[in-house]
């Protein structure tokens, strides 16, 4: 069954890049393609976890992502048929920040990250100490995975910092790629220097135990360059230079995921040492196997509603008053297959299974899918951006809960809380203040 699934998901990429006119950034062409990506890898490891697919498993995973196209095909024509169509777009000028701007961010990254290690050694010291920086790492991770510590306990004054630090190399990262395609500036000293804050943003994302973070920058300048790219060139559509900077994009990922992992706190099995294609699998294929797992040996769930998809609002809401639902991280249960630890992420459809029913699973990726596509054609259909495109910075920000859709659900478990409010805000003050070189007062008399 799962060589079944393959083929149906080739045959429906290849009819949305014919309907969507190649334009590879289209939400459903992204789903399709990442789950595609998840199947391939779960069929390398097909012998070792021994995966046989149910029907009921190809139908679900076939259907939710019919259902993300039908409702983005909808979106598409029913709220944008009458705009005309127009390849002109403006000719976007480059970004050039004040030195003293930058040194400034540099200067609370700096601050963000010393304070950060600081939280994390008191933290790991209280739960027994370590004696290196890896098993420190490893520790924190062990914590967080048990839910004995998260994030939430993070003092007022670094979760802000981090906030900052986060949305300031999001901007810089904006401004490094629009000046690389409009402006052929990449290897400019003056755009160089805009990645100082992305790197010090990656250092200072490891003290989480995770490469999440990176992955998530690497997606938002993915999104940032091939928007660019394609305005640049008044037409959004795959090309072979395209597809060349995909694929070396991919690989290069890939290598960076595997070579961080000792960095993070992650041990690997014997056999993910002696063979990355099968730790890489582990990571984009073995959902497919553990949604596959969870259908056929499905766990009761509690009777708090919704309480795996809007796990983030509860966890919030934990914090600001008294609750009997109990604060997690949201890590599912582990499950292994032949012997194997496959890990404990099983795609978006089991959080909506779980917690509402096939039904349930298709009004959840319906109201994805008409998020990510009225975002994303707005974004597509602005001609006259200015210096700088703030919803396409968000867009990017959140675009990671659609490339991770085969893996874990992102949209509704991560972005729906208050939190992400404030992170919005401020995103938009920091952009305000590294863009805007001066207010000028007028004193009427």
């Amino acid at each position: 069954m799962i060589f079944i699934l393959m083929i149906l998901l080739i045959f429906l990429l290849f009819f949305e890049l014919f309907i969507f006119k190649n334009d590879i950034m289209q939400p459903p062409i992204i789903v399709t393609l990442m789950f595609l990506l998840g199947v391939g890898f779960a069929c390398y490891s097909i012998n070792l976890w021994k995966t046989s697919l149910s029907i009921e498993t190809v139908a679900i995973i076939f259907s939710g992502i019919c259902c993300f196209l039908l409702v983005s095909l909808f979106c598409q024509q029913a709220l944008f048929v009458t705009h005309k169509k127009d390849n002109s777009y403006k000719v976007e000028k480059s970004i050039s920040i004040k030195t003293w701007k930058i040194l400034f961010i540099i200067l609370i990254n700096l601050i963000t990250i010393l304070l950060h290690y600081k939280w994390l050694v008191e933290i790991v010291n209280i739960h027994g100490g370590a004696t290196n920086y890896i098993a420190m790492m490893s520790l924190y991770r062990s914590l967080v995975t048990n839910s004995i510590e998260s994030t939430s306990s993070i003092p007022f004054l670094l979760r802000q910092l981090l906030r900052v630090s986060t949305a300031a190399a999001y901007v810089f990262l904006y401004f490094f790629v629009k000046n690389s395609v409009f402006n052929r500036k990449i290897l400019s000293k003056k755009n160089i220097i805009y990645l100082i804050p992305v790197l010090l943003y990656c250092v200072d994302s490891m003290l989480f135990a995770a490469r999440g973070y990176i992955l998530n920058l690497v997606i938002a300048g993915v999104a940032f360059w091939y928007i660019f790219l394609s305005r640049k060139k008044g037409k959004f559509a795959l090309d072979f230079h395209i597809i060349r900077k995909g694929v070396l994009i991919f690989v290069v990922m890939i290598v960076a995921f595997i070579s961080f992992r000792g960095i993070v706190g992650r041990n690997m099995s014997h056999k993910a040492s002696s063979d990355p294609i099968y730790y890489i699998s582990v990571y984009i294929g073995g959902p497919i196997q553990l949604l596959d797992d969870f259908v056929k040996n499905p766990i009761q769930n509690d009777d708090v509603w919704g309480k795996e998809t809007f796990n983030a609002l509860y966890n919030y809401m934990s914090t600001k008053r008294n609750s009997d639902i109990s604060t997690n991280s949201g890590d599912l249960e582990f499950r292994y297959a032949n012997g194997y630890n496959v890990g404990n992420v099983y795609t978006a459809f089991r959080t909506y299974l779980a917690d509402f029913g096939y039904g349930g699973m298709l009004i959840c990726t319906a109201f994805v899918s008409a998020f990510y596509t009225i975002f994303y054609i707005n974004i597509r259909k602005r001609k006259n951006t200015g210096d700088f495109d703030f919803k396409l910075l968000v867009y990017a920000y959140l675009l990671n809960g659609l490339f991770y859709f085969s893996i874990a659900e992102r949209p509704f478990s991560s972005f729906f809380t208050p939190g992400i409010l404030v992170t919005l805000l401020i995103f938009y003050i920091v952009e305000k203040f590294l863009v805007f070189d001066k207010i000028k007062f007028k004193l009427h008399r």
